[in-house]
């Protein structure tokens, strides 16, 4: 998506991706292998963002069946959020701002409950 993109200068392109070992899971009947093939990743980096993401990209050789639900044989695209230090730096400040902020609410709604409720 990003080397064929509007920014390809913020794309690592394109690479291969080796799988290790198949893919497991547990269904009714115990364990289940999935084999992947064909796969790829890349790291996309956008303008004036915090963040950018490794998109994976791989080929589901069987469907993969667990109760009710199916996950049909075919093409996967998953994607990862990735964070500069900067950026991720930045973005826990802004969440302990942001917690601290929600704590003082917090405190006065319950004294306001306390007081109603005498």
């Amino acid at each position: 998506p990003g080397t064929n993109g509007p920014r390809p200068r913020l794309s690592s392109g394109a690479y291969h991706l080796n799988f290790l070992q198949d893919g497991t899971y547990v269904n009714m009947n115990g364990l289940q292998n999935v084999e992947f093939s064909e796969g790829c990743w890349e790291m996309i980096w956008r303008d004036r963002a915090a963040a950018g993401l490794i998109v994976c990209g791989l080929k589901l050789n069987q469907d993969a069946r667990r109760n009710d639900m199916v996950l049909e044989k075919g093409n996967i695209y998953i994607t990862f959020p990735v964070w500069s230090k900067e950026g991720l730096q930045k973005r826990q400040f802004c969440k302990l701002e942001s917690q601290a902020k929600y704590k003082e609410f917090e405190m006065a709604r319950d004294e306001e409950l306390q007081k109603m409720a005498k």
